[in-house]
């Protein structure tokens, strides 16, 4: 349905909310979808990486907890300090 110049119909005419009428009624429903909008274009971009930082996440937290079970199992086997002091009570 293009008109005889060849040029396609405007489907909806572009606001100019500096220059154009608009009711406060109107207004604010424009604010509420534009909040809307915004709300959902970042939870589907929070979406794209949420799988990505959850693994980074339990790598980050596994290595931490390893280096902390083996610096505990590694005390563990020191016996320096108790053979001092088990020397040191059995001399008095």
């Amino acid at each position: 349905m293009a008109d005889s110049k060849g040029k396609p119909p405007e489907l909806m005419r572009r606001v100019d909310f500096s220059r154009d009428k608009i009711s406060p009624d109107d207004m604010e429903f424009v604010q509420q979808m534009t909040k809307r909008h915004r709300d959902l274009m970042t939870q589907k971009l929070r979406a794209k990486y949420f799988k990505k930082n959850a693994v980074v996440g339990c790598l980050i937290a596994s290595a931490v907890l390893g280096v902390y079970a083996y610096s505990m199992f590694a005390v563990k086997q020191e016996t320096f300090l108790d053979e001092t002091f088990d020397s040191k009570e059995s001399r008095s």
